[in-house]
C-alpha cells in the first residue's frame, strides 16, 4: 500500500487530504495527516471578528475540533513535526517516524513581528493585527473605540498571508466607520512595499485612484514607532 503524508491539517492540507482520499483507490493508498494544533481554524474569518461583521466575534465563529473537517478515509496523527528525512522518505514526529511515498507540506506560516524594529513591542498597544484569532479579537475594542484620527492598513514586509486581506480591511473599515457616522473623522491610509497593492487588476485599478489620498504603494516598513 503505498501512503500519501500531509504535513499541516489547516485549510491547503485538509482539502488536498480530502480530495485525494476521494480520488486515489482506498485499497491502495493510506492518507495520513499530522498536526500538532487542536483547533482547526477558518482563517479567512479572522478579517471580520475585529468589527464583529456577519457573524464573526470570536472563537465559536472559526473555531472546530482539528479532526472535523478531514474525511473518514483520512487518518489523523496530533503530533509536532521535528525532522523531514527526504531521502530516506521518514518524517519525525513526537509521535513517531512516519514514513512516506509521496509527500505534501502544507504547514502554514507565522507572524514574524519582530523582523520590523519597534513592532514586536507595540503590537497590543497602538498597533494591531487580524492575522490571528486572538489578535483578531483584542482588536474589536481598540477598534470600537476608535473615533477619530488615522488609522494606517500597513503591509509590513512581502510574502504576507492572502495579500488580499489587509485590502479588504482598509474597505471594510471604512464601511465600519461610516456606520457608525464617523467616517469624516477619520483618514485610512494604506501601505504596502509592492510597487501595485493587489494583483488583482480592478482592485488594483480602484487603488491607484487613491494614491495620494490615501494609499501609498512602494512603501516598506523599516522600522515602528509610537
Amino acid at each position: 500500500m503505498k501512503k500519501l503524508l500531509v504535513l499541516g491539517a489547516g485549510t491547503g492540507g485538509s482539502l488536498v487530504a480530502n480530495i485525494l482520499s476521494k480520488k486515489l483507490p482506498r485499497k491502495e493508498w493510506r492518507i495520513t495527516v499530522v498536526d500538532k494544533a487542536r483547533e482547526h481554524h477558518y482563517q479567512p474569518g479572522y478579517l471580520f471578528i475585529p468589527f464583529r461583521l456577519y457573524g464573526y466575534e470570536g472563537r465559536d465563529s472559526v473555531a472546530r475540533h482539528i479532526r472535523r473537517p478531514l474525511g473518514s478515509a483520512v487518518e489523523f496523527v496530533s503530533a509536532d513535526v521535528r525532522l523531514i528525512d527526504h531521502a530516506a522518505r521518514k518524517v519525525e514526529t513526537s509521535a513517531g517516524r512516519l514514513d512516506y511515498d509521496w509527500l505534501v507540506l502544507a504547514m502554514g506560516c507565522r507572524m514574524a513581528p519582530e523582523e520590523t524594529e519597534g513592532l514586536g513591542e507595540a503590537l497590543g498597544k497602538n498597533a494591531h493585527t487580524f492575522y490571528g484569532l486572538d489578535e483578531a479579537v483584542n482588536f474589536q475594542k481598540p477598534l470600537e473605540n476608535f473615533r477619530e484620527g488615522k488609522l494606517v492598513v500597513n503591509v509590513a514586509d512581502m510574502p504576507v498571508k492572502c495579500p488580499v486581506a489587509p485590502i479588504e480591511f482598509a474597505f471594510l473599515a471604512d464601511y465600519f466607520f461610516r456606520k457608525k457616522g464617523i467616517r469624516e473623522r477619520i483618514r485610512i491610509e494604506y501601505a504596502t512595499p509592492s510597487r501595485v497593492p493587489s494583483r488583482s487588476r480592478w482592485q488594483t485599478a480602484f487603488l491607484a485612484s487613491l494614491c495620494g489620498r490615501g494609499a501609498y504603494p512602494s512603501r516598506r516598513t523599516s522600522r515602528f514607532r509610537r
